[in-house]
C-alpha cells in the first residue's frame, strides 16, 4: 500500500506545499480542513497585524496585568517551579537580548553626551576612593566655575586654558593627608600640575 502525498497551492504566496499540519493550520470552515494560506504567510500576516497595532496590544497587556497582577505572579511562580529547564532557557535568551539592547542604548548616549559621560566616570572614580556627599551636579558646577566664555577650562594652579579632554580633577588636600571628596576640596587641574603636585598640600 502506497501513501500519496497531496499538495495545495497557498492563496497568498502561490507556492505548492504538502497538505499537512507542518505547512497549513487546521480550519473547520474549509472543506479540506486546512487554511487556504500556508503557515509562513499566516505568521507574516500576524507579524504585520501586531506591528501595525503594537501600542494597542501593549496597552491591553499592561491593563490586563494590572487587573490580574497577583494571579499573573502566582502563575509565573508555578510555571517556573514546574518547568525549571525551560525557565532557565528563557531567562538566558532574555538576558542576552536585553544586554545587547542596553549596550546599544548606552553606546548611543555616550556618543551624544561625551562630556557628561566623562563627569560620571570621574565621580565614580572619586566615589571608589572615599565616598562622601559629592554629587554629579556638584562636579558639573566645579567644572562650570573653571569654564571660560569660549568653552575652555582654567587650571587651578598654572591658570592655563585647557580643552575638556585635557582636564583632570584634583584634591586640594590629598586623600592621603585627610582630604575628602566634598565639593570644596575638588578642583580642576592640568595633567602636568596634577602630577607635579602629587600628594603634597600647596600653600
Amino acid at each position: 500500500m502506497y501513501f500519496i502525498m497531496k499538495y495545495k497551492i497557498c492563496s497568498k504566496c502561490k507556492k505548492e506545499k504538502p497538505t499537512t499540519n507542518e505547512f497549513f493550520s487546521k480550519s473547520k470552515s474549509q472543506s479540506d480542513g486546512l487554511y487556504s494560506y500556508c503557515k509562513d504567510c499566516q505568521n507574516e500576516r500576524y507579524k504585520k497585524y501586531y506591528a501595525d497595532k503594537k501600542e494597542h496590544h501593549q496597552n491591553r497587556r499592561k491593563k490586563y496585568y494590572k487587573q490580574n497582577k497577583e494571579q499573573q505572579i502566582n502563575y509565573s511562580k508555578e510555571y517556573q517551579k514546574n518547568h525549571p529547564e525551560r525557565t532557565k532557557q528563557i531567562k538566558k535568551r532574555h538576558s542576552i537580548k536585553r544586554s545587547e539592547y542596553i549596550k546599544a542604548r548606552v553606546k548611543k548616549w555616550i556618543a551624544a553626551n561625551p562630556i557628561h559621560n566623562r563627569l560620571i566616570r570621574q565621580r565614580v572614580r572619586l566615589s571608589g576612593i572615599n565616598y562622601d556627599s559629592l554629587t554629579l551636579n556638584e562636579l558639573i558646577e566645579i567644572y562650570n566655575l573653571h569654564k571660560t566664555d569660549n568653552d575652555l577650562y582654567i587650571c587651578h594652579y598654572c591658570h592655563k586654558a585647557l580643552e575638556f579632554s585635557e582636564t583632570t580633577i584634583d584634591h586640594i588636600i590629598p586623600i592621603s593627608k585627610g582630604g575628602s571628596n566634598s565639593a570644596d576640596n575638588i578642583t580642576i587641574a592640568c595633567l602636568k600640575c596634577n602630577a607635579k603636585k602629587g600628594d603634597r598640600i600647596l600653600k
